[in-house]
């Protein structure tokens, strides 16, 4: 866990609330929270100057920040989340890049660029949207189908390259900066180029073996559990200054020994889940598709229920919820933002 000072916490919440949302850049006391905490190194070899977290500590600093603040926490995890890049990196671009204290990732998953072969590399040209962590990041990773074939690559983009249009405009998780990124004839070399399933070098990290999309599952989900955890504080606070009827009191107390009873329930067995498969990886097994399949289900019903829960909560304390410029009503929205993204649906 991170010690994060009382000074920091509030600089946190205040700044993302009452300032927020920002559009175009963080302000620079969040950027240096998240840089004097090594928040975006949790998941960096220690060769590569990053802490090298086991993957439940790491997110549960994770879960940790998302509870100071959503829009905190989701940058955490975005940031944190493209040190698993780094063992797929090629050897001396790893050591020239992700050794620098600012480096952290943006980008995207999402396929929609071109990469056209060229004798040192790729002429590049795509779109590449929902890029949190835009307007700092030291990098950006896109994928680009290669021009004329059904392969594809990763490629890593400097930010010079790159045009940041700032159209994220949701209505939670608003200050993530998570903006549509475009490239137009840029040429990337080889040695910023790499591949997902071929490791370079794993740098004694176990992480590198773990497979990625239930990384980022897992990592999405801790940022929940801290969202909930905020909210349940949050409707707390609504009960304890708020005169109401005992018929209002009692459900809302309810609700809230009820939720907590349950996401402590789903957090100890989402945490145990982790660490089974985080020894298989460190004891060098393959982690078999069963054992997957169960911890993405798993998942699924983790942001089933923390969506639901956070719904329950929101009609129940009423019209103060809606009031936008309250901590209830951001984090409530934080919450049923990130509960849309694409690797928690079940299609």
């Amino acid at each position: 866990m991170i010690d994060f000072s009382n000074v920091e916490k509030q600089t946190i919440r205040e700044t993302l609330l009452q300032k927020g949302p920002f559009k175009e850049k963080l302000p620079e006391q969040l950027l240096r929270i998240f840089y004097s905490n090594k928040l975006f190194r949790l998941f960096i070899p220690k060769r590569l100057q990053g802490l090298q977290y086991a993957l439940a500590d790491g997110l549960q600093v994770i879960e940790q920040s998302s509870a100071l603040d959503g829009d905190f926490g989701w940058l955490v995890q975005i940031g944190a989340g493209g040190g698993y890049f780094s063992g797929f990196f090629q050897e001396e671009t790893a050591k020239n890049i992700v050794t620098k204290e600012n480096f952290v990732v943006a980008g995207s998953g999402r396929t929609s660029g071109i990469a056209a072969p060229n004798p040192t590399g790729y002429v590049v040209d795509g779109k590449w949207d929902f890029c949190s962590g835009s307007t700092y990041a030291s990098h950006f990773t896109t994928n680009c189908m290669l021009k004329g074939t059904s392969k594809f690559t990763s490629l890593i983009i400097l930010p010079d390259q790159l045009t940041i249009t700032p159209d994220w405009n949701a209505y939670g998780m608003a200050s993530t900066l998570s903006h549509t990124i475009r490239a137009k004839g840029i040429n990337v070399p080889h040695d910023m180029t790499f591949q997902l399933d071929s490791l370079q070098n794993d740098y004694g990290y176990a992480l590198f073996y773990f497979p990625f999309e239930a990384f980022a599952r897992a990592s999405i989900i801790a940022v929940l559990f801290g969202c909930l955890s905020h909210l349940l504080e949050e409707t707390e606070r609504y009960i304890e200054k708020s005169a109401l009827t005992k018929k209002k009191s009692k459900y809302l107390k309810n609700t809230l020994a009820d939720t907590r009873s349950i996401l402590a329930d789903r957090k100890k067995v989402f945490y145990e889940a982790t660490d089974v498969l985080w020894q298989k990886v460190v004891t060098g097994s393959q982690v078999p598709a069963t054992d997957l399949q169960s911890f993405d289900q798993r998942i699924f019903d983790i942001n089933g229920f923390i969506n639901e829960k956070a719904w329950q909560l929101y009609l129940g304390v009423g019209m103060e919820a809606c009031k936008e410029n309250t901590p209830f009503n951001k984090v409530w929205r934080d919450i049923t933002t990130a509960t849309q993204h694409t690797l928690l649906k079940q299609y």
